[in-house]
């Protein structure tokens, strides 16, 4: 069974697949990069066979909503043909492009600054280069109480924006100035917290939307998979100022086996330790308990307390930290109701740019429960960003039929 948990990949590149199927491709790489291709690299502390056993098992709902998603669920095929026609041929207006970014610039104005920010309005950007100070930098930027909010006006809304800039490139509608004058301050918005992940994120999303406009391929998948890494490689030289074989080591430790180990500290919580959903946001305290910081409570069970430090678990860790196999079965179904979801909904976000952009990026996102709770990679406050653009999106076509429907009116009486 381990032998068939690691070819998983092979079947994912070998068959065939829609682009509705993309959000299951991707969370079965997910999986395999995070979970599994790291586990003979890895030794547990225990040094017993016990851990490889609940390990087994959590692999096992890690990967269920996986063949559920791409065998089970009805074959909503989409040729590249029909993604050519419904991406180019779709209904759009740049100036809803323009007011967006506005709006967000506005927010990033009024916002509070992030830490790198105010490194260069202070005059301390010479620390820059310094992997130490980065680091602690950082740290001191992330745990400011702002952070939580702000994140997402820089992290999430500029990759939707860019994402959303770079399809109205590809039909036309954007000079190559103006996207890439996005692509920019989306870029620089992403490193402002100095973090690297979304950086790579967002150039890897870019690439997938040119190359979804192209057509899916494997080819241009593994090119895909060659851009992030050189992406991954160019942000630790920008954090360290060099790159060596015992730097590769760390970045690949740290991408393989990191995850590997704070997922089995979950596995191993006894029941008297359980959470009992206190992990778990709880918005507008609608229960009484505050939520608490579980990956700082990994990092200092895994590398020790007294180090300021944050170590994420999967959403199946989560889900057995707080209520055992019970919790890693209801995650589980709930990450296969995610997957469905996605490939169900693809042809209707394919009626507009604006909705692609954001498809493509909950797509691409769903990696991150192999990484890190269920409720990061779905926060709620992405969710209200979601559903308030798409409310501005239905407005902005009312908007706009309204206008044609009385230009049309007054055409057809001036024509009487």
């Amino acid at each position: 069974m381990t032998q068939l948990l690691i070819v998983i990949p092979l079947f994912l590149l070998c068959r065939r697949f829609s682009i509705s199927s993309l959000p299951s491709v991707i969370y079965g790489l997910g999986v395999w990069i995070y979970l599994i291709i790291g586990l003979p690299f890895y030794d547990s502390p225990s040094g017993n066979e016990v851990w490889m056993t609940r390990y087994f098992f959590a692999l096992i709902s890690a990967v269920a909503p996986l063949w559920i998603a791409l065998i089970i669920l009805p074959k909503r095929n989409i040729s590249t043909d029909t993604i050519e026609l419904a991406l180019y041929s779709a209904k759009d207006s740049v100036n809803l492009f323009y007011f967006l970014w506005l709006f967000l610039l506005l927010l990033v104005f009024i916002s509070p600054k992030p830490i790198l920010f105010n490194m260069f309005v202070e005059g301390t950007s010479d620390s820059i280069g310094r992997s130490k100070s980065l680091i602690e930098i950082r740290k001191a930027g992330t745990s400011e109480s702002s952070f939580s909010d702000v994140k997402i006006l820089y992290y999430f809304f500029p990759m939707i924006l860019a994402l959303y800039g770079h399809l109205l490139f590809r039909r036309k509608e954007l000079g190559i100035i103006l996207n890439s004058l996005s692509i920019l301050v989306a870029l620089t918005l992403s490193i402002q917290f100095l973090h690297k992940s979304p950086m790579v994120m967002l150039i890897a999303k870019l690439f997938l939307i040119h190359y979804l406009m192209k057509g899916f391929s494997i080819v241009r998948l593994l090119g895909l998979i060659a851009i992030g890494s050189l992406a991954i490689l160019g942000a630790y030289f920008f954090y360290t100022g060099y790159l060596n074989l015992q730097l590769l080591g760390n970045i690949l430790n740290r991408i393989s086996v990191v995850y590997i180990e704070t997922l089995n500290y979950g596995l191993s919580l006894e029941s008297v330790n359980f959470f009992w959903g206190t992990t778990f946001p709880n918005p507008m305290h609608i229960f009484p308990y505050d939520p608490i910081q579980l990956g700082r409570i990994v990092f200092d069970a895994v590398y020790g307390a007294g180090r300021n430090g944050n170590a994420p678990t999967a959403a199946l860790g989560e889900g057995y930290i707080n209520f055992g196999w019970v919790g890693v079965v209801v995650i589980s179904a709930c990450i296969s109701l995610w997957l469905a979801i996605l490939t169900l909904s693809c042809r209707i976000a394919l009626k507009h740019p604006l909705g692609f952009a954001i498809w493509v990026y909950l797509a691409f996102s769903v990696n991150g429960f192999s990484r890190t709770s269920f409720f990061s990679v779905l926060d709620p406050k992405i969710v209200v960003l979601i559903i308030t653009l798409i409310i501005l999106l239905w407005v902005h076509n009312a908007f706009k039929g309204a206008i044609r429907n009385g230009s049309r009116h007054r055409r057809n009486i001036s024509n009487n």
